[in-house]
């Protein structure tokens, strides 16, 4: 006898436990993946939400520095799986019906039409994106740019006319075109986007842009992994850098006006000069580092083979090459004659030199009276008098 009174307590002990947890499940969990996110939330410290959607979507954010910011991060997680408006029904642990305020967080970005970095329609993998940015639009002279729908491209700079440039884009475009039933089209000349344009966040943001393998592409300010990190950042966000390279970056703020005022603060502080806005929430901005500064352009002139590193070459000094810069070009001179001209992209002490296809780079020294050249033998070049 006494052993059943005790199987039903022990019964009627397991019933109340089951209806106490089921009182415990909020309105709005349907499955069991929601509840035991539920559960997992509620082990959780600090600064936490759980948030779900009719439809039975949730998600929920625990640690951040500020509840408000785990609420906005919550309704993003929900959201994305769901498509549509997910609610709060917990914050730090405790049910409510309460309306959270998100206005401010979810707001888009006020940047005016001219900030904003577009693209030919035509560009649509990040590496060309950079390429057209920093190599294309930075080069001088009559220039164009030509893509197919294959993918293939081909640009050209410092040519004579508009129309040559024109027609030598289309040519090395149709070079590694491989659908010739879709010629290529030039799209850009001398930095006028002449077909449908894009803005850049649709490259940036485009699921194909960031692979794990994908190689990172230089873009001069940031790589490819610093995109991919930007991505992931909730809430409104800005990326500063500065001339010298450093970079800072800020999320989870309130607006977009307050991220950009933030970012561009602190990054000035540590980097001990003025930095320049390069991402505004899903907007890249346009680049004031492309801009002419107003310094002296030192690096303008001739720089001829240094003979003091190489005095083995002084019986042979009148054979070897020259450079010679010029705001649009730089030539290089061997016996007299110029047997090759090309564009060149010059930021700080950074060269890098377009010829053929290829690209050849080196480094200026701090007063720009010395070249390095990158290649094999490290090629040093002073700078002369005319």
């Amino acid at each position: 006898m006494k052993i059943k009174i005790i199987n039903v307590l022990l019964a009627l002990v397991a019933s109340l436990s089951v209806q106490a947890e089921i009182k415990n499940i909020p309105n709005g969990i349907v499955d069991a993946s929601g509840y035991e996110a539920y559960q997992n939330y509620l082990k959780e410290s600090s600064n936490k939400a759980f948030v779900v959607s009719a439809n039975g979507a949730w998600g929920w954010s625990s640690k951040q520095f500020d509840t408000k910011f785990s609420i906005l991060n919550a309704i993003e997680k929900c959201e994305s799986k769901n498509k549509g408006k997910c609610d709060v029904i917990d914050v730090n642990g405790h049910l409510t019906t309460d309306t959270y305020e998100t206005v401010g967080f979810l707001e888009k970005p006020s940047v005016s039409e001219d900030d904003i970095q577009y693209f030919p329609a035509s560009i649509q993998e990040i590496h060309k994106a950079n390429n057209y940015k920093i190599i294309y639009l930075a080069s001088r002279g009559n220039k164009a740019y030509a893509t197919s729908k294959s993918g293939s491209i081909g640009w050209v700079a410092q040519r004579t006319s508009v129309d040559d440039a024109k027609k030598i884009a289309i040519k090395l475009c149709e070079k590694f075109n491989a659908d010739k039933s879709n010629p290529c089209e030039v799209v850009d000349v001398n930095g006028e986007i002449k077909s449908a344009k894009i803005n850049f966040a649709d490259v940036l943001l485009n699921p194909r842009m960031v692979y794990p393998d994908m190689t990172a592409q230089l873009n001069f300010y940031v790589d490819m992994g610093v995109y991919k990190s930007y991505i992931k950042m909730m809430g409104h966000k800005a990326l500063a850098v500065a001339t010298t390279g450093y970079r800072h970056m800020l999320s989870m703020m309130t607006t977009s006006d307050y991220a950009k005022q933030e970012v561009l603060k602190i990054c000035s502080e540590n980097a001990g000069e003025k930095c320049n806005l390069v991402l505004l929430d899903e907007f890249i901005v346009k680049s004031k580092l492309l801009e002419d500064d107003g310094k002296p352009k030192l690096w303008l002139g001739k720089y001829v083979v240094d003979l003091t590193a190489a005095p083995h070459l002084e019986s042979v000094k009148h054979t070897l090459p020259f450079f010679t810069f010029t705001e649009d070009e730089v030539t290089v001179t061997v016996k007299g004659k110029v047997v090759v001209r090309a564009g060149y992209f010059q930021r700080e002490r950074l060269l890098r030199i377009f010829y053929k296809g290829k690209t050849k780079t080196g480094t200026f020294s701090e007063d720009f009276g010395i070249l390095l050249l990158n290649d094999k033998n490290r090629s040093r070049y002073i700078k002369v008098d005319y």
